[in-house]
C-alpha cells in the first residue's frame, strides 16, 4: 500500500430542515485516507452517519444538501467538494457504490442481464454480444447461480441475496479505482457472504482497488479491515488497525459496540436460544406445517424447486431459527407459513386452524399472525408517516384511535429503542436500521401469536440487534409468543433459537436444539455454513496462507 487514493478532510454535511426547522447537522469534521489495496472498515450504529460519508465521497447527496470540507483523488486536480467542481468520468469508472437496498438499486422492469450490459457498454464501449459475456462472466464471479440463465430474469424473481450479488456485479463493472460498500452483505448468508468478501479481497489485492466497507458487523469489519474508523453522531471517534480497535477499544463507544456484538462461537451456546422446550399439553397449538412442496417455474420452463416435503414446527413460547443459504427456500417457507404463498401440496396451520392463502383469513388469525419481511422499505407507505403504518392494525385489532393509539405507538418505539419523535417522519426519512426497527414495532401492534421474521435484524447495528433479540426473548417468555426466525446470522441463531431447522435446496437437513445443531453439526451442509462464518480477530486473508504471510499484521 504505497501513496494515498482518497484524502477526505474536515467533511461537513448537513441536510435542509423541515420547514422552519434549522438544518440537521449529520457529519462534523470527519477526515479520513484510503490508500490503493487498502480496506478502510467503517463502522457506527444505524444514523450515525456511516452512509452519508460514502454518499458526499460519491456524489449522490440530494440538492441542497450543505456540504464543506475538502476531497482529493488522485490523478483528478482540485477539490472535489467545491462547488462546480468537475466530477466527471469519476462515478462509476473511478468510484463505484455498492448500496444497502438492492431492491432500490435494480429496476423492476429490466432484466438482470441488462443492468449490467448498459454499465458495461458505457465504461467499456463492447459491443451487444461482448457486453453480455462480461456480464455473464461477473455475475458468475460474485456467486449467482446459472448466471447465463439469471441474466433474462427479472429482479422479482431473486431471492434478496441474489439481488444484492447483481447489484455488485454492476459495480463492479466499471473497473473502479475505489469501491464504497454500503453493508454490502448484510442480505447474504454465511457462506455467500465469504464468497464475496473472498471476491472483493482478491480484488483488492490484485488489482489494487481501494475500499471502503461500511458495516455493522464487527466480526467483517474487524476480520477484513486493514484499518477501522467508528463514527458516532456524524463524527469519527477513532481510526486505526482494525484487529487492534477490536481487540483494545480506545473510545468508550466502541468498548461498548465491541461488547455488545454477537460473535459466532464453537463452544456452546453463549445466550439464551437453546432453553428447555414450553411444556403446551395441546398439540395443535402453535405453527404447523407438514409436507410442503413449492416449485416455481422460471424462464425457458426450469422447474425450481422452494420447498420439497418440508415439516416444521413453532410451539407456543418457542423460538425457531431457519438457516440456509440465499435461495435454499427459507424467504419461500416463511411466506406459505403466514398465508402470503400457497404450497402446491402439503397443510399449513395455526392453533389447529388451516391457514390458507386462498381466501381471507379471520380477523383474529390475522393479529395471531405477523410478519418482518427482509426489505423495510417496501413495508410502509412512502406518502404517510411511519406512525401510520402502525396506527393501521392498532385500529384493527385493539380498537385503539387518537391518543391512545399515539400512546401505544410510542411505547412500541421505545420497546425497539427508537425515539418515539421519529414515528412522525416519512419512510425515506429514517436509516435502514431505523426503518427496520419501526416495521418490528408495526408486528408488533396487533399483539400476535406467531411472529414471522424474515432477516429481521440484517439491518441493525449491534446495540440495537441485542434490544431487539431481548425483547424477542422477553415476549416468548412474558406472552409464549412463537417465533419462526429466518435469518443467515448463526451469532444471531445461537443468542437466540430454542432450536434450529437448516434448509438446504428446499429441503430440511438438519434440525434441534440449537446447541446441538450448531456444536455438534452432523451434516456436512451444516459445517459449511459454520467454517464461513468470520471471526473477528482472525484476519480473513488467514484463509489465503500466501497471501497473509505477505501482508503487514494489523
Amino acid at each position: 500500500m504505497t501513496g494515498t487514493l482518497l484524502t477526505l478532510r474536515d467533511l461537513e454535511i448537513a441536510f435542509p430542515g423541515r420547514r422552519r426547522d434549522a438544518p440537521v447537522q449529520a457529519v462534523r469534521g470527519v477526515s479520513l485516507d484510503v490508500a490503493p489495496g487498502e480496506v478502510l472498515s467503517l463502522i457506527g450504529e444505524s444514523g450515525s452517519g456511516k452512509t452519508t460519508v460514502l454518499g458526499a465521497i460519491a456524489g449522490l447527496l440530494p440538492k441542497g444538501t450543505g456540504l464543506r470540507g475538502d476531497m482529493r483523488l488522485d490523478g483528478h486536480a482540485g477539490n472535489l467538494l467545491a462547488p462546480g467542481a468537475d466530477r466527471r468520468g469519476i462515478a462509476g469508472r473511478e468510484i463505484a457504490m455498492i448500496f444497502q437496498n438492492p431492491g432500490g438499486s435494480l429496476n423492476p422492469v429490466l432484466t438482470i442481464g441488462a443492468h449490467i450490459d448498459e454499465v458495461v457498454q458505457v465504461h467499456h464501449g463492447l459491443s451487444t454480444r461482448a457486453a453480455r459475456d462480461r456480464t455473464v462472466d461477473l455475475l458468475n464471479r460474485v456467486g449467482l447461480p446459472d448466471p447465463a440463465v439469471r441474466a433474462q430474469a427479472f429482479p422479482h424473481q431473486l431471492s434478496g441475496g441474489q439481488k444484492q450479488r447483481v447489484a455488485i456485479a454492476a459495480a463492479l463493472a466499471g473497473t473502479p479505482r475505489l469501491l464504497l460498500a454500503d453493508e454490502p452483505t448484510t442480505a447474504l448468508d454465511a457462506t455467500v457472504q465469504a464468497q464475496i468478501l473472498d471476491l472483493l479481497l482478491h480484488l483488492v489485492d490484485d488489482e489494487g482497488i481501494a475500499m471502503i466497507f461500511v458495516t455493522h458487523d464487527l466480526a467483517v469489519a474487524a476480520s477484513i479491515g486493514d484499518r477501522m474508523a467508528v463514527m458516532k453522531d456524524g463524527e469519527l471517534l477513532e481510526d486505526g488497525p482494525a484487529r487492534e480497535i477490536a481487540r483494545r477499544p480506545a473510545h468508550p463507544y466502541t468498548a461498548r459496540l465491541v461488547e455488545a456484538a454477537l460473535p459466532f462461537t464453537l463452544s456452546g451456546n453463549p445466550g439464551e436460544g437453546g432453553s428447555p422446550l414450553p411444556d403446551v399439553p395441546d398439540d395443535q397449538a402453535g405453527l404447523r406445517m407438514t409436507g410442503i412442496h413449492r416449485t416455481f417455474t422460471g424462464r425457458g420452463g426450469n422447474r425450481i424447486v422452494a420447498s420439497d416435503g418440508v415439516d416444521l414446527r413453532v410451539r407456543p413460547g418457542e423460538i425457531v431459527g431457519l438457516i440456509g443459504e440465499s435461495g435454499s427456500g427459507k424467504t419461500t417457507l416463511g411466506r406459505i407459513a403466514v398465508g402470503l404463498d400457497l404450497p402446491h401440496a402439503g397443510t399449513v396451520t395455526m392453533d389447529g386452524t388451516p391457514v390458507d392463502g386462498r381466501r381471507p383469513l379471520p380477523r383474529d388469525q390475522r393479529a395471531a399472525i405477523q410478519v418482518v419481511f427482509q426489505d423495510p422499505l417496501a413495508s410502509f407507505n412512502p406518502r404517510r408517516d411511519v406512525a401510520h403504518g402502525l396506527q393501521v392494525p392498532l385500529r384493527i385489532h385493539a380498537g385503539l384511535t387518537g391518543r391512545a393509539a399515539a400512546d401505544r405507538v410510542t411505547e412500541l418505539f421505545r420497546d425497539v429503542g427508537l425515539d418515539p419523535a421519529l414515528a412522525r417522519r416519512r419512510p425515506r426519512d429514517l436509516s435502514g436500521g431505523q426503518l427496520q426497527r419501526a416495521a418490528v414495532a408495526r408486528a408488533l401492534a396487533a399483539g400476535p401469536r406467531l411472529l414471522v421474521c424474515d432477516e429481521a435484524v440484517a439491518s441493525l447495528d449491534v446495540s440495537v440487534r441485542g434490544q431487539v433479540l431481548d425483547l424477542l426473548i422477553r415476549l416468548r417468555d412474558r406472552d409464549g409468543l412463537g417465533v419462526l426466525f429466518i435469518t443467515h446470522d448463526l451469532g444471531v441463531v445461537q443468542r437466540l433459537a430454542d432450536r434450529t431447522v437448516v434448509l438446504h435446496r428446499g429441503r430440511v437437513v438438519e434440525s434441534g436444539p440449537t446447541e446441538t445443531v450448531l456444536g455438534a453439526p452432523q451434516e456436512a451442509y451444516t459445517r459449511r455454513l459454520i467454517e464461513a462464518v468470520p471471526r473477528g480477530l482472525s484476519p480473513w486473508r488467514a484463509r489465503w496462507p500466501q497471501v497473509a504471510q505477505a501482508r503487514p499484521a494489523s
